[in-house]
């Protein structure tokens, strides 16, 4: 059987699979002609926008789908999603097409209650060139200090853990800018929405995946025809369809 699979713009490939408590696992991998990469077999919830997107699935019309990105509609800025999710890792590739000022920005919210606004937010610009986590009902709940660019596409990764709210940011190699992180109780749970400000906003993809207390850890081994993948589940508890990054292929 095929093991699902999605590379990311760093070439890492990401596959899932089930770790008991303390213990590891070991997949062997050949590479089979004819399946090509799908985030929708791996991640809790996916869409890059190249072509298969349901419209269904975004609350909001106006958007538009050109060049596998999907652009915001200025007049509509938020397009919320029913995936709910609680504890969890939200990661998107965004870029802001204008000039910052104002309101302008662009970002993910997660546990949105599907009222615009109302949720947290990892958003570029509004007010700043920050990065920057908010509260729909309460504002800014923490800033960054880089200065983002325009026309520059970057990764955001929100992870939600209970209270616990971290945005991290990297270039489209996956190099680390900065990680901002903060604590509030408001909200448990919601869903996820896309959200744009007095801009376009441009989005490339978004998943969602599983968050754990410590991410696993990934030995690679390489023979010519085969690989030998071992992850390390050091948590006092299973991981089940767990999502994980294999790095160095």
């Amino acid at each position: 059987m095929a093991q699902p699979y999605w590379i990311d713009d760093n070439l890492n490939i990401w596959t899932k699979t089930s770790i008991a408590a303390n213990s590891s696992t070991v997949l062997y991998v050949q590479k089979q002609d004819g399946y090509s990469p799908d985030g929708s077999q791996v991640f809790e919830f996916f869409d890059d926008f190249d072509g298969n997107t349901s419209f269904d699935l975004w609350a909001t019309s106006g958007w538009s789908l050109l060049n596998g990105e999907y652009i915001g509609d200025v007049t509509s800025p938020y397009n919320n999603n029913p995936y709910l999710i609680d504890d969890s890792i939200v990661t998107t590739k965004l870029r802001i097409p204008q000039s910052f000022g104002g309101r302008v920005g662009t970002g993910v919210f997660a546990r949105t209650d599907g009222t615009s606004g109302c949720g947290y937010c990892a958003v570029i610009g509004y007010y700043n060139t920050k990065l920057n986590i908010f509260e729909g009902g309460v504002g800014r709940l923490v800033s960054g200090t880089y200065d983002y660019q325009v026309n520059t596409p970057y990764i955001i990764e929100f992870t939600l853990s209970g209270s616990s709210l971290t945005a991290k940011s990297y270039d489209t190699s996956y190099t680390p800018i900065e990680t901002i992180s903060v604590s509030d109780p408001t909200r448990n749970n919601g869903n996820i929405a896309l959200w744009n400000c007095e801009n376009t906003g441009n989005f490339d993809y978004i998943f969602v995946r599983k968050y754990a207390d410590q991410e696993p850890a990934v030995l690679v081994e390489q023979s010519d025809t085969t690989l030998k993948i071992t992850i390390t589940n050091n948590n006092d508890y299973d991981l089940t369809d767990f999502q994980v990054a294999v790095e160095g292929i």
